[in-house]
């Protein structure tokens, strides 16, 4: 269960994506729209796991998985893309999540099992707690000869799907094929 705060982000997600993606090579530039999003759960509870579509100026959608932890971690200092203050959790570090193992661990399960997306739930200050719905449906295809040893690889631009490998898909509202959004490879 994805747990979200009624909660203000300083800076927001969109600022901080927005300050990292210009530097990222696989970033076609340009301005950017939040097509949807989905999350996966930590079984441990500890790290957030939100893997965003975006549809750029030039109508490219871009896959941008993200962690969200509540310490920060020196080991992927490398994969930071940005700090925020949670007006509930605290500061916040945002890394991009194919440097994190506890990401490619999760996504890893999600297409072995062939898991969907965690439900989310709204949490609010006078304790009300709203189910929201995802604009993004995602499952895994576990697809064949997939081992828990297979390497992770984050798909950051549309891939087209090909049969029986296995995969992480998303489709939504207006899209007609499943987007690949994570392989197994190896």
């Amino acid at each position: 269960m994805a747990i979200l705060h009624k909660a203000t982000l300083v800076p927001s997600k969109r600022e901080v994506l927005a300050g990292w993606l210009p530097a990222q090579p696989w970033y076609p530039g340009g301005g950017f729209q939040l097509v949807g999003g989905f999350r996966l759960d930590d079984p441990a509870g500890e790290v957030g796991i939100e893997l965003s579509l975006l549809r750029t100026d030039d109508g490219t959608v871009v896959h941008v998985p993200c962690t969200y932890r509540g310490a920060e971690a020196p080991e992927l200092a490398h994969a930071l893309m940005g700090t925020s203050e949670h007006s509930v959790l605290g500061t916040r570090w945002f890394y991009d999540a194919d440097a994190d193992p506890v990401y490619q661990a999760v996504v890893r399960q999600a297409i072995l099992t062939g898991a969907t997306q965690a439900p989310e739930e709204v949490h609010h200050p006078d304790g009300t707690v709203v189910p929201r719905a995802s604009l993004v449906e995602a499952r895994g295809l576990p697809g064949e000869g997939a081992d828990d040893a297979a390497a992770v690889q984050t798909v950051r631009l549309p891939h087209a799907l090909e049969p029986g490998v296995p995969v992480l898909v998303a489709t939504w509202e207006g899209q007609d094929e499943p987007l690949v959004v994570v392989v197994l490879a190896g």
